[in-house]
C-alpha cells in the first residue's frame, strides 16, 4: 500500500493517495514511515514548512535517517524556484540512497537536460531504459538527447573554421597511416619468421633437393623478391586494413581464426617440402620438358589449371555480390592483369628457341594469394596455404627467375 501511495502521490491522484495514508496510519500509527508519506503528502499539498515539521520530528527520533529525509523535503521547492542546479544535487543524493529508483533516476535525467548537460543526461536516460524497457518516459528522453547533441554537433561544425577541419582530416590521415604501418610490419615479420622456419627444416632434408642461397648477396636478393612480392601481396589483399587484419589475426572466442591463419601460414611450407618424399610427387615440375614427357602429365597441369580458374571463379563471384559495380572492377581488373601479365610471359618464353622455362611453385603461391581479399573462411585459407608455399619456394630453392637462356660451351 505504501508503493500505492507513492504511485497516486507521483500521478496527482489524491483520493487514491489519501485513503492509502489513512489506511497505512489506522494499522500503523507509530510508524515513521507512515511518518515520511504523512510528510510527503504535505508537499504535494504545498505546505512545506508542514513538511518541514513532520521532517524535523524524525530527525528527532531517528537522526541517521535525516539526511535523505533532509533532501526529499528540499528538493520540490529548488525545482519550484528554478535552482535546477540544486535540485540535481539533491536528487544525486537520492540516487545514492536508492539507485534502482525509476521516479528519481528519470527526475534527475531531466534536470540534467534542463541544465544543458545532454551527455550525462543520456546516461541516466539509459539506466532508467536498462531498469524497465518499456519505460516511454526513459525512451522519449533518450531520443531527445540524442536530437539534442546532433544539433550540438552540427552548431560546432559550423564554427569551425577550414584550417580546424583541414588540422582534423590530416590527424585523422597520420593516424591511419601510422596504424597501415604497423600492420604492414606485422606482415613483414610474418614471412620472415616463416622464411627462417623453412631454412631450419631444410637442414632436416625437407625437401630432399633444398638447396638453399648461403652467400649473404644470395640471400639479400632472396629478401628483395620475397620483401617486394610480399608488399605487393599485402596491399592487394588488404592485410593493411584494420577490418581485414582483425579478421585475419582474431584470437578471442567465438571465432579464434587467427591461431589457424598463423598455423597454416607457418606449417604449410614445411608440409609442402615433405611432398618430396613421396615419390610420384617429387618428379613433379613445372617446366616445358615435364609436360612433353606423358599425357598424364598434361593431364595434372590441366588439373591445377582447373583448380586454379576455380579460385578464379570463387573469389570474382565473392567480388561481384559483396562490391559495387566500381569495386568489383577493381578487383577483377587489378588480379587479372597479373595472371594475364604472367600468361604472356610463360607463352612468349615457350616459344623462344634457346630459353629454359621454370614456373617456380613460390610464382604459383603468389598468383593465387592475390586472390584472397576476403573475410571469408576459405579466403583465408587461401591466403595462409599460397603465402605459405610463396615464401617456401623463395627459402628453399632459391628466387629464381621464370626463364634461363641455354648456352653452348665449345
Amino acid at each position: 500500500m505504501e508503493q500505492v501511495f507513492l504511485a497516486a502521490a507521483e500521478l496527482g491522484c489524491d483520493d487514491w493517495r489519501d485513503y492509502c495514508l489513512k489506511e497505512l496510519t489506522r494499522n500503523f500509527p507509530s510508524s515513521l514511515r507512515v511518518e515520511r508519506l504523512k510528510g510527503i503528502e504535505k508537499e504535494c499539498q504545498g505546505e512545506w514548512k508542514e513538511a518541514e515539521k513532520i521532517y524535523q520530528k524524525i530527525l528527532s527520533t531517528k537522526p541517521e535517517d535525516w539526511h535523505p529525509y533532509k533532501q526529499q523535503s528540499g528538493k520540490v521547492p529548488e525545482v519550484r524556484v528554478g535552482h535546477l542546479q540544486r535540485a540535481a544535487f539533491c536528487f544525486e543524493e537520492l540516487i545514492v540512497h536508492n539507485p534502482r529508483s525509476m521516479y528519481t533516476i528519470l527526475t534527475y535525467a531531466e534536470l540534467l537536460y534542463s541544465t544543458g548537460d545532454f551527455e550525462a543526461s543520456r546516461k541516466y536516460f539509459s539506466m532508467a531504459s536498462y531498469l524497465d524497457e518499456t519505460n516511454l518516459r526513459a525512451l522519449w528522453g533518450l531520443a531527445t538527447c540524442n536530437m539534442a547533441l546532433a544539433e550540438k554537433d552540427k552548431a560546432r561544425e559550423k564554427s569551425l573554421g577550414p584550417s580546424d577541419e583541414h588540422g582534423k582530416a590530416a590527424l585523422k590521415l597520420l593516424s591511419t597511416m601510422t596504424w597501415q604501418y604497423g600492420a604492414l610490419a606485422v606482415w613483414f615479420v610474418l614471412l620472415l619468421i616463416q622464411y627462417c622456419v623453412v631454412r631450419v627444416v631444410c637442414q632436416l632434408q625437407i625437401p630432399r633437393d633444398c638447396h638453399p642461397d648461403s652467400s649473404l648477396l644470395e640471400v639479400m636478393y632472396d629478401f628483395q623478391v620475397m620483401f617486394v612480392m610480399g608488399f605487393m601481396l599485402a596491399i592487394l589483399t588488404g592485410v593493411h586494413m584494420p577490418d581485414r587484419f582483425a579478421y585475419l589475426f582474431c584470437f578471442s572466442r567465438p571465432k579464434p581464426r587467427g591461431w589457424v591463419f598463423l598455423a597454416v601460414m607457418l606449417l604449410i611450407g614445411p608440409a609442402w617440402g615433405s611432398l618430396d618424399h613421396i615419390e610420384v610427387l617429387s618428379r613433379i615440375s613445372f617446366t616445358t620438358d615435364f609436360f612433353k614427357k606423358s599425357v598424364v602429365n598434361c593431364l595434372i597441369g590441366v588439373g591445377v589449371g582447373a583448380f586454379a580458374v576455380f579460385l578464379l571463379g570463387w573469389h570474382f563471384y565473392c567480388a561481384c555480390r559483396h562490391n559495387p559495380l566500381s569495386g568489383f572492377l577493381a578487383y577483377t581488373c587489378s588480379r587479372l592483369a597479373i595472371w594475364i601479365f604472367y600468361a604472356l610471359y610463360l607463352y612468349v618464353a615457350a616459344n623462344t628457341a634457346g630459353v629454359y622455362v621454370h614456373l617456380h611453385h613460390y610464382i604459383i603461391g603468389f598468383l593465387c594469394a592475390i586472390l584472397a581479399e576476403f573475410n571469408h573462411p576459405i579466403s583465408l585459407l587461401v591466403l595462409a596455404g599460397g603465402t605459405g608455399i610463396f615464401v617456401q619456394g623463395i627459402s628453399a630453392y632459391d628466387a629464381d627467375p621464370v626463364i634461363e637462356r641455354l648456352r653452348l660451351f665449345f
